[in-house]
């Protein structure tokens, strides 16, 4: 079974559908990051490789888990009260 067909309550997991698309369309941009600061280039990732850095990241977290558990990632704004570069 691929992880993309796990369910919870009957729901699709969002990394499931993640790894679908990434699959389907391995080279579409799945990350647009505008620049954080003037003069920072705008960042494009393909869903090949956000999916290869998700797959390093939990490769690297389960050396560190036994047993079933749930892990939260946090992401910070960093944009929290400024304006947003346009």
């Amino acid at each position: 079974m691929h992880t993309d067909e796990r369910t919870v309550a009957g729901l699709r997991l969002l990394h499931g559908i993640f790894e679908q698309q990434a699959r389907a369309t391995p080279t579409a941009i799945a990350l647009d990051v505008p620049p954080a600061r003037e003069g920072e280039a705008r960042r494009q990732l393909s869903y090949a490789e956000v999916n290869a850095a998700a797959d390093a990241m939990a490769n690297g977290l389960a050396a560190h888990i036994h047993g079933e558990c749930v892990v939260a990632i946090g992401i910070v704004n960093r944009f929290v009260g400024r304006a947003p570069m346009g």
